[in-house]
């Protein structure tokens, strides 16, 4: 994306500048086009003093400065990056007047250097004026209006206020569709970031459809083994993790992994991300061996890319982390989680919520192995960064507080604990729903906490409802399960309800015989005992409401639906009516807002 921004600015000027600086942008569109950044960073300093010769209000001096902003950006030193993008935005303001389309872009620019340093005021204040001068400019419905409304989507989803990020997401979705139609790339974006924010929204049923939806429009027009479709795996992949669904989350994470280590042109970062989602996910399943493969093997990608003090690392070494203090390697879990913070707080500053991740993630070692003293400040700080920044009522902030709750359960401190875990259940039943696999978590915490105390009428509801929601979630029969049945029917023991405990125990060890059928996303599917027949698209959404019996069947029915996209019958807007009808189908390919 760099690249072609700085092969933009040539195209424009290259007739009319001079030679230097002419020189110097061209060998910084190569060494960028080649990912050699620190070379581009190099060749777009020169050209900036190259620029300032033409004199300090240049329009090209303004494009030089946002280009190697960019740059400067990438390799995560956003508070360098800062003052280049203001300072090309002055310029540009001058030169073409506050409402011209490239200021907006200019904006656009400082915005996500704001919000990446955890500016959200200042990067949403700079977003809304951005969309309000494309759309006078360009009007309503115009796709760079589209791309406005998703930036501002990416940040409300960042702070955990999904309605709001829902609206504008549904907004850009519609303005493609009518341009482009349901199954254009373009589409497959936005439907994919409307996808993510019903995930982190805890609505699965929602989200599923939309994620799927996205990446059958990738596959189809281009093919099963681009990059932009293992990307595409990738997020659905991430989805069924937080699910709970880890089967289909590895057959899916497998698949992008296999694409990205085949096609010619690697993205180093994109198969960095799958593989630290891999490695995560086995990391959840006790696959500890598998993980910390995979795991080391992103943080060297990583590493190699973007070299050792690049932000970017701090989710791989997060994941080192988690894996050691699993193991009992505390000691090195700590330098794992030390090292981490270093980054973080150079690249953000001390109350960055990135920042503040680091500092949970430290103190939550610490009460692992037992060193409460140096834990408890250390996870008020995290609450106390989160409030500022994210506010009071964001799972951010809950994340903080339940970590606090533990600390306090371990020190059998219930009375502090019990108000903590509560604040955290109201925040999460707000911003996800009743029934969002967090909440099954913190039912269980709080459960615990009344168990310890004797308090077993207040207990029981609560594990019961965790269940409920544990079972509707991954399924009854998931091994997951097993650990929330034991529990359950230990407790159930205490209150002497002991058929109740028996079935419950039995249940805990059913849970424990394998499924034989799972999740499959294979890239030649088996056929089908039923093939779909469509012979309109008014038809869709009754076939795709169908139930779907085993892996193979919806294996064929992902087949089935990228074949239908290419063939694309219903080019017209024939298909908006449809999706927009209101009807509910089970992948929804044509759904939208």
């Amino acid at each position: 994306m760099i690249g072609g921004l700085a092969l933009s600015f040539l195209s424009e000027f290259g007739f009319a500048l001079e030679l230097d600086w002419n020189d110097a942008m061209n060998a910084a569109s190569r060494a960028l086009a080649e990912s050699r950044y620190a070379e581009a960073e190099r060749w777009l300093r020169t050209a900036v003093k190259e620029a300032e010769t033409f004199g300090p209000e240049d329009r090209r001096l303004g494009m030089t400065l946002s280009s190697l902003g960019a740059v400067v950006a990438y390799r995560g030193a956003y508070a360098q990056a800062e003052p280049l993008y203001q300072r090309s935005l002055a310029i540009m303001e001058k030169a073409m007047g506050p409402g011209h389309v490239r200021v907006a872009d200019g904006l656009t620019g400082l915005a996500q250097m704001f919000q990446m340093q955890g500016k959200v005021t200042e990067a949403q204040q700079l977003l809304e004026r951005a969309l309000a001068i494309r759309k006078k400019v360009l009007g309503p419905d115009h796709p760079d209006v589209a791309d406005g409304l998703n930036n501002l989507g990416a940040l409300y989803n960042s702070q955990g206020n999904y309605e709001k990020a829902e609206l504008v997401y549904q907004r850009s979705l519609v303005i493609l569709e009518k341009i482009y139609g349901p199954f254009h790339l373009r589409v497959a974006n936005a439907v994919s970031n409307l996808g993510s924010v019903y995930g982190s929204a805890g609505r699965a049923a929602e989200a599923e459809p939309l994620l799927k939806r996205a990446l059958w429009i990738r596959e189809a027009a281009l093919g099963p083994q681009h990059g932009d479709v293992a990307a595409s795996l990738d997020i659905l992949g991430v989805f069924y993790v937080s699910q709970g669904k880890y089967p289909a989350a590895e057959v899916t994470l497998k698949r992008a992994l296999t694409i990205q280590e085949k096609v010619r042109d690697q993205n180093p970062s994109q198969m960095a991300t799958t593989l630290g989602h891999l490695g995560a996910l086995y990391e959840a399943q006790g696959k500890v061996a598998e993980a910390e493969s995979l795991l080391e093997r992103a943080l060297a990608n990583w590493e190699k890319t973007l070299g050792p003090e690049h932000p970017v690392l701090a989710d791989s070494l997060t994941n080192l982390g988690r894996l050691y203090r699993a193991r009992g390697e505390y000691a090195k879990a700590e330098v794992v989680y030390l090292r981490t913070l270093d980054i973080l707080e150079k690249a953000y500053g001390a109350d960055n919520p990135r920042v503040a991740n680091a500092v949970g993630n430290l103190g939550s070692l610490y009460v692992a192995s037992g060193r409460t003293a140096e834990a408890e400040p250390l996870l008020k700080r995290t609450v106390t960064i989160r409030e500022a920044a994210l506010g009071p009522e964001h799972p951010g902030t809950a994340a903080g507080l339940a970590n606090l709750a533990t600390l306090y359960r371990t020190q059998e401190r219930f009375a502090e604990a019990e108000p903590v875990l509560k604040r955290v259940l109201t925040i999460l039943e707000k911003s996800g729903g009743l029934e969002h696999p967090q909440i099954a978590s913190v039912l269980d915490h709080l459960g615990a906490l009344y168990e310890a105390q004797g308090k077993y009428v207040e207990a029981e509801p609560l594990l019961k409802r965790s269940l409920a929601i544990q079972e509707k979630v991954r399924g009854p029969m998931a091994p997951e399960l097993a650990a929330s049945l034991d529990t359950y029917a230990a407790l159930l023991a205490k209150m002497h309800r002991k058929d109740e405990a028996a079935e419950m125990k039995a249940r805990a060890n059913e849970q424990d015989i394998p499924s034989t059928g799972s999740w499959s996303c294979s890239e030649d599917p088996l056929p089908s005992p039923v093939t779909p027949t469509v012979t309109s698209v008014r038809s869709i959404q009754s076939v795709l409401a169908q139930p779907v019996a085993d892996s193979r069947s919806e294996a064929a029915l992902n087949s089935w639906a990228v074949n239908f996209i290419r063939r694309d019958p219903c080019g017209d807007k024939e298909c908006l009516a449809v999706h927009r009808s209101g009807s509910t189908g089970r992948a929804a390919i044509g759904s939208g807002p």
